[in-house]
C-alpha cells in the first residue's frame, strides 16, 4: 500500500516538469500503476479492520476516496495558479506523507492478513465458498453505478446553465451538494446495512435514484435543484460502499481481489465508457448535420429544453459550459 501510494503521487508530481508526450504518458501510467497496487490491498484491509461491521468498515474507506476527490482538485489547482505546471510536485507532499504513515504501520497491518489473524477477524465469523456468479452481478452492478455516477458528475452543472441558465459558479456549487451529501449518504449506508442488511440498503438506493434522475431531468425550477440533487447523491451513493463490502462477501478467500474489481475495473469501466460517448465532437465548431453556430445544441434541440441537456449526458458532456446561453 505504501508504495502504491507514493507511485500514484510521484507519477502525477513529475507530470508538469514534462513536455514529451511518451514521457507524460509513462508518469500517468506509473500513476495508475500506483493506484492499482493500492486498492486490493487497501480494501481488503479496510474489510479485516472492520470485524463484523464491514458495511460500517467499507463506508469509512469509501469516504477517504471522495475526500480525496474533493480536496485534491483544490490542493492542484491552487499549486498550479501559484507555480504553472511545475506546482505538480505539491502532490508529492501528501503521497509521501500517506505512504510514510502507512509504512510506519506495517508491521501491524501484517497481523491482520488472513493468514495469521483470527478467524473471526479475516472472516467475519467464518469463511464460506467463493460464489463467482453473485460476484460478477456485483461488479456488472458496480459499472452501471459507475457510469451513471460520471454522466451525472457532467450532467448536473451542464442543466444548471443550459436548461436554468444560471452561472458556471451555480454548476460548480451543485456539484459540491452532490459531493457532499454523497458523503454523507456512504457513512449512513454502511451502518444501515449492517443494521438491516446489505441487499435492502441496495434496493433502496436504487429505487431512489431512478425516479430522482427522471424527475431532475424534466425539472425547470431552481427552488427544488438542491433537494433532487442531494436525491441524486443519495441514490448513487447509499448503497456503493455496502455493495462493494457484498462482493466481498462473496469472494472470502480472494477479498483482495474483490476490492480490486470494485475499486478498480468497475470504476475503470464507467469512467472510460462515459469519457469514449463525451468525447464525440458535437459542442465545438459546427454541427455536421444541422451547421449550428458554435456552442449550440446539437440535433436541432432548442437550447432551453430537459431533452437538449440530456442530449448532452453522455455525448458531451462538462463543454457545453464553455457556452453561456443568450
Amino acid at each position: 500500500m505504501s508504495l502504491g501510494i507514493f507511485l500514484a503521487g510521484s507519477g502525477l508530481a513529475v507530470i508538469g516538469f514534462l513536455d514529451r508526450y511518451q514521457m507524460i504518458f509513462a508518469a500517468s501510467l506509473i500513476s495508475g500503476i500506483g493506484i492499482a497496487l493500492f486498492h486490493p490491498e487497501g480494501g481488503k484491509t479496510a474489510n479485516l479492520v472492520a470485524g463484523e461491521n464491514k458495511g460500517t468498515g467499507m463506508s469509512i474507506f469509501a469516504v477517504g476516496g471522495n475526500i480525496g476527490f474533493a480536496v485534491g482538485p483544490v490542493i492542484a489547482s491552487t499549486a498550479l495558479a501559484a507555480m504553472g505546471m511545475k506546482g505538480t510536485i505539491v502532490l508529492l507532499i501528501p503521497a509521501t506523507v500517506a505512504a510514510g504513515i502507512l509504512l510506519a504501520q506495517n508491521r501491524k497491518l501484517k497481523t491482520l492478513a488472513p493468514n495469521t489473524a483470527p478467524k473471526s477477524v479475516s472472516c467475519g465469523g467464518g469463511c464460506g465458498s467463493d460464489r463467482w456468479g453473485a460476484f460478477s452481478l456485483v461488479v456488472v452492478l458496480l459499472s452501471l453505478r459507475s457510469i451513471v455516477y460520471y454522466a451525472l458528475t457532467s450532467f448536473i452543472p451542464l442543466f444548471c446553465v443550459v436548461v436554468l441558465t444560471r452561472t458556471e459558479y451555480y454548476g460548480s456549487a451543485m456539484l459540491v451538494v452532490f459531493g457532499a451529501v454523497g458523503g454523507i449518504a456512504t457513512l449512513l449506508g454502511g451502518r444501515f446495512a449492517d443494521r438491516f442488511g446489505f441487499k435492502k440498503v441496495i434496493r433502496i438506493a436504487a429505487i431512489i435514484l431512478g425516479p430522482s434522475v427522471l424527475i431532475f431531468s424534466l425539472s425547470t425550477n431552481t427552488v427544488f435543484v438542491i433537494a433532487l440533487v442531494s436525491l441524486l447523491a443519495i441514490g448513487i451513493d447509499l448503497g456503493y460502499s455496502t455493495t462493494v463490502a457484498l462482493g466481498q462477501r462473496f469472494l472470502p478467500s480472494r477479498i483482495g481481489f474483490a476490492s480490486g474489481m470494485s475499486y478498480g475495473v468497475a470504476i475503470c469501466i464507467g469512467g472510460l465508457l462515459t469519457n469514449g460517448a463525451r468525447s464525440r465532437p458535437c459542442l465545438h465548431g459546427h454541427d455536421r448535420a444541422s451547421e449550428e453556430p458554435k456552442g449550440s445544441i446539437p440535433c436541432g434541440l432548442p437550447r432551453k429544453s430537459p431533452q437538449a441537456a440530456g442530449a448532452g449526458l453522455l455525448p458531451c458532456g462538462i463543454d457545453t459550459l464553455h457556452s453561456r446561453p443568450e
